[in-house]
């Protein structure tokens, strides 16, 4: 059951009972009118650069909001550069910059709604290098670990009530730490262990839960990839090969190669999210080559 509340960035979501219409600028990017959902075609145009993908993304995100999703799973290519940071031409494989410059899209996506934005990292380090990164004047919501521990000596102040609710939500439990008011959960690169913490948290299905590179196809888990809408995913199907897999949803997934002269060939569209078998299958009936552009 999905609340009306945080239902404007399309509507938005809420896990607090807050209308947040007065909240979401006029000028917001991801506020757009109501349309039915159309899943009998491929997803495209396929992004062929930095600036579509983040166009695509967004749309996609707005999409799901629309269609009322309250849990999002956004998969990108192992080690894409989004442009957010700094970098250089002969820069070396940064997963964690890849995935820290994703969080900080979305963070920016979710910046009408304040503190009631979370972006949780696999560690403290992680998040604090997020902070030092982004400067803790440059954006709103809240940026920490996924451990409640953590979050404790953040609070050793804290009066009695406050430690006990921490104390509730401790990792030993398999719970994470969500602090009170969120109203999106945005977990990035989330492991299996995280997975499994997620899915034994409190946090209710009125409230949007976003995986960012989950990496749910590399089998971390089946029930995760049941419940989590694929909302925009692009990755190669193999290391050695380049074809990809594309979807922004609402519309179908679409499996592509890229030539080394033209845009993307579609190999096959599927309806539903398809499993390494169909995938495979449906490559070895297909013949091209290429590179996969300039998100690498």
């Amino acid at each position: 059951k999905i609340s009306l509340y945080l239902f404007t960035i399309a509507g938005m979501y809420s896990c607090h009972g807050l209308s947040l219409f007065s909240k979401i600028r006029p000028s917001s990017p991801i506020i757009a009118q109501k349309s039915p959902p159309k899943m009998s075609n491929a997803s495209q145009p396929i992004p062929r650069n930095i600036k579509d993908t983040i166009k695509e993304l967004r749309s996609s995100v707005q999409e799901g909001l629309k269609n009322r999703i309250s849990r999002m799973d956004i998969e990108l290519p192992y080690g894409s550069k989004m442009g957010v940071e700094s970098s250089t031409d002969n820069e070396p494989f940064d997963e964690d910059k890849s995935n820290r410059e994703l969080a900080r899209i979305f963070l920016e996506m979710f910046d009408p709604i304040g503190d009631a934005t979370v972006v949780a990292f696999r560690s403290d380090e992680q998040a604090n290098k997020a902070r030092k990164i982004w400067g803790t004047q440059t954006y709103k919501g809240k940026v920490q670990s996924m451990s409640a521990k953590s979050e404790k000596k953040m609070e050793r102040n804290a009066g009695f009530a406050r430690k006990m609710e921490m104390a509730m939500a401790d990792g030993s439990n398999n719970k994470i730490f969500v602090p009170k008011g969120t109203e999106v959960f945005i977990s990035v690169a989330p492991s299996s262990k995280e997975l499994e913490a997620i899915e034994g948290s409190n946090l209710g299905e009125d409230c949007l839960c976003i995986l960012l590179n989950a990496r749910l196809d590399a089998g971390k888990s089946d029930k995760m990839k049941g419940r989590f809408e694929g909302v925009f995913h692009l990755r190669a199907v193999s290391k050695s090969s380049e074809d990809f897999l594309y979807r922004s949803f609402p519309k179908d997934w679409t499996l592509a190669r890229k030539p080394k002269i033209g845009p993307p060939k579609v190999i096959k569209v599927f309806e539903g999210r398809p499993d390494e078998d169909s995938i495979k299958e449906a490559i070895g009936s297909f013949s091209g080559g290429g590179i996969f552009g300039d998100l690498f």
